[in-house]
């Protein structure tokens, strides 16, 4: 069973490109489940119009009654999917009709494989494409290469956005227990398919990402395709892996003590900062 997890807000403008798009799948999904965190725009109504319109869509539709904000909306949303397969997906992006058939097939089909993202195509806000292969990922990869992701990639920068991204319920089980909200969700989402060494990476574009000025998350939240090295920037970076760190020893405390590269990493981080 396939599922798609959608986090909502004040997505009105973009939302019906983006329901459409995973419509048409090449491979149709289980269920769509959609959490809107207290939108003032005319998001929620669309989305039951398209219920209507799509009765057997199965679209899943759930309203917060205060707002979350975008990573406790999306935990709401993964918590809410019943397929064993999860696909997570923003309010303003659109799929290639294929996106599902692929990255599914890759996961079916390895069984070492627990979390799969894929590059982009980068489009602006009227939908104009400004990059035809754009990756989160900083590693130098061939065009179509499938690439598993060791855990140090992780430690200081994230690989992928969540709308990249379909993963295994066993991840999102993890992710439910450890949930921490001083990192995105996507960051730790691959950090923990990597601590089993099941995190991979497809160069391969497989949606539209659309940057726009009202992003809530993103590229436009601190995951910059191009940062300057900076102070500022390398401070942050440090700080955060020390999150990182602290989380992988939250969730595999034995197998952290006995991998010394991770607690050097930290000494490093902290005493960079």
């Amino acid at each position: 069973m396939i599922s798609v997890a959608m986090a909502t807000y004040n997505g009105q403008k973009y939302l019906s490109q983006q329901l459409e798009s995973i419509l048409r799948q090449t491979k149709r999904v289980d269920e769509i489940v959609i959490v809107d965190d207290c939108s003032t725009d005319g998001t929620v109504e669309m989305i039951h119009e398209y219920m209507r319109k799509y009765p057997q869509s199965n679209i899943r539709f759930f309203a917060n009654e205060t707002n979350l904000g975008y990573k406790k909306n999306f935990y709401k949303a993964m918590s809410l999917c019943e397929g064993n397969i999860i696909f997570l997906c923003d309010q303003d992006d659109i799929w290639k009709e294929n996106k599902v058939d692929i990255l599914n097939g890759l996961l079916e089909s390895n069984s070492d494989v627990a979390l799969v993202s894929s590059s982009f195509i980068q489009i602006d806000s009227d939908g104009k494409e400004v990059s035809a292969n754009k990756s989160a990922y900083m590693r130098k990869m061939d065009e179509g290469q499938f690439y598993s992701v060791p855990l140090n990639d992780l430690i200081f920068h994230n690989v992928s956005q969540g709308c990249a991204m379909a993963f295994r319920k066993e991840v999102r089980d993890l992710y439910m227990t450890h949930f921490v909200d001083e990192l995105p969700h996507d960051w730790v989402l691959n950090v923990i398919a990597a601590m089993d060494k099941k995190c991979y990476y497809l160069n391969s574009p497989m949606f539209f990402y659309r940057i726009h000025d009202k992003n809530t998350i993103g590229l436009n939240e601190g995951l910059t395709l191009n940062k300057k090295n900076s102070l500022t920037v390398r401070t942050h970076d440090a700080k955060q892996a020390v999150k990182v760190l602290s989380l992988i020893e939250k969730i595999d405390c034995d197998s952290y003590h006995k991998n010394m590269w991770l607690k050097d990493m930290r000494d490093f981080a902290e005493n960079h900062v």
